[in-house]
């Protein structure tokens, strides 16, 4: 199981109650979700590997995407979708404490 969490990081012009800015998040080209501000869910995927990419479409669209192995031994893990500061849409790897 992966979890998936967007941050509260909003994009510019944007607020809470009006949002127009999702980063939409697939998993190995296909449609995965919708992640708006504080949004998590959780995928069961099989051991294998696969290509997290995140998109945001405000005025024109910007990607970016990750490859991640999941093995058995991978419980747990944790992806943070953020907005770097001119808004492009990038996957974290939340680390175990």
């Amino acid at each position: 199981q992966i979890s998936v969490q967007r941050d509260a990081k909003l994009c510019q012009d944007e607020q809470e109650k009006d949002q127009n800015c999702p980063i939409h998040f697939y998993i190995n080209d296909f449609k995965s979700g919708d992640f708006y501000v504080n949004n998590q869910a959780n995928y069961y995927l099989k051991p294998n590997e696969y290509k997290f990419t995140v998109k945001n479409c405000k005025a024109e669209c910007t990607t970016s995407e990750v490859k991640v192995k999941v093995a058995e031994d991978m419980l747990d893990k944790q992806f943070i979708l953020t907005l770097d500061n001119d808004e492009k849409p990038l996957i974290i790897q939340k680390t175990p404490r």
